[in-house]
C-alpha cells in the first residue's frame, strides 16, 4: 500500500495535542513556528480541547488518538496472506526446542 502523497518526505510528522482550545491565537502561533523550524513537515491537528490542567483526564483521549494514528501509518498487513506458506511453520514444537525457547536450557 503506498503512502499518502504527504508523507512522502523524511518521515517525520508532527501532531498536535493541547489543551488551548481552537479560539485564540496559540494553535494558529504554533503552526507559524512549525512552518518556520520545520519547512514541509506536515502538522496535523489531533485535538486542541483537550481537557485543560488536566494531565490524568487527558491522557484518555490521547491514547486514543495515538491508536489511531499508529494504525493509519503502520498498517498491520499479513504479508503471507495468498501466497505460499513454508511448511515447517506449523510443525509441533519438540521438548528441545519449548525448552531453549522459554530460557530453560
Amino acid at each position: 500500500m503506498p503512502s499518502p502523497p504527504c508523507f512522502r518526505h523524511s518521515g517525520a510528522v508532527i501532531f498536535l495535542f493541547t489543551d488551548f482550545g481552537y479560539e485564540g491565537p496559540y494553535v494558529g502561533q504554533m503552526h507559524a513556528v512549525l512552518a518556520q523550524q520545520a519547512p514541509g513537515v506536515p502538522v496535523i491537528d489531533l485535538m486542541h480541547d483537550a481537557p485543560a490542567h488536566d494531565p490524568r483526564a487527558a491522557a484518555y483521549p490521547l491514547a486514543a488518538l495515538a491508536l489511531l494514528v499508529w494504525q493509519l501509518l503502520w498498517p498491520h498487513r499479513d504479508r503471507g496472506a495468498g501466497g505460499q506458506r513454508r511448511r515447517d511453520a506449523a510443525r509441533p514444537v519438540r521438548r528441545g526446542d519449548r525448552d531453549r525457547s522459554a530460557g530453560l536450557t
